[in-house]
């Protein structure tokens, strides 16, 4: 057989992964009344806040919210 039929392996360079952002730990700032119920209010470090219900068993619920985080610190200083 004059020609190969086979195709020519060529080494193929994957793309450089890029590092997945670091993600910052959230600094947990307290319980506040806000949006209709109890909820535990987390600094996201960068001007928002993550806002998570708590039940009436002290647990948090699945459903988060973020909101500005100056509304939040507000609400903390209003409830101290």
């Amino acid at each position: 057989m004059s020609g190969d039929m086979h195709p020519a392996l060529h080494h193929v360079q994957q793309p450089p992964q890029e590092a997945p952002p670091a993600v910052a730990p959230m600094r947990f700032l307290g319980t506040v009344r806000m949006m209709g119920g109890l909820m535990h209010a987390y600094d996201m470090g960068d001007g928002l806040a993550l806002l998570r219900p708590v039940s009436p068993l002290g647990l948090e619920a699945r459903r988060e919210w973020v909101v500005p985080l100056k509304g939040v610190l507000r609400a903390l200083e209003q409830s101290a």
